[in-house]
């Protein structure tokens, strides 16, 4: 919330806490040149937190559509899906959300680069032989 503030002879001066008078008013006062370097800094953290916060909400929602994708795919439970998506991450030393996003884009062009179809195909296949179990991977 803002800064309290009390009303004197029409200039606004900073309050002791909380004054007994009516004369309170709370304002939003936006940041001056007259504000101190660390007011500044706090201020720029808080818009850099904000958009990371951003930025990782709509990498975790394409992360989510790729471990679906996957489910599809290979017919394996959400944890498992998981589990792929990873492997194919560490086989293709590529990060996380790049492979989310080519699966994604995948799934909307029908192309998937090589490296990562023939990765998604080898993990998935792993997770089937460990299980046990004959896979309907397709991936092309």
């Amino acid at each position: 919330m803002g800064n309290p503030l009390t009303v004197q002879s029409g200039r606004c001066a900073a309050a002791a806490p909380r004054p007994q008078a009516n004369t309170e008013i709370w304002l939003e006062i936006p940041p001056t040149a007259d504000d101190s370097p660390a007011d500044a800094e706090a201020a720029a953290l808080r818009e850099e937190v904000d958009q990371l916060r951003q930025a990782l909400a709509s990498r975790g929602a394409v992360i989510d559509q790729a471990v679906g994708i996957v489910m599809a795919l290979g017919r394996l439970p959400a944890d498992e899906a998981w589990h792929v998506l990873r492997e194919v991450t560490q086989r293709t030393n590529s990060k996380l959300h790049l492979v989310a996003q080519l699966l994604t884009a995948w799934a909307e062009s029908g192309e998937l680069h090589v490296s990562i179809r023939i990765a998604l195909e080898e993990a998935v296949r792993g997770r089937e032989a460990r299980e046990g179990r004959p896979g309907p991977l397709r991936a092309g």
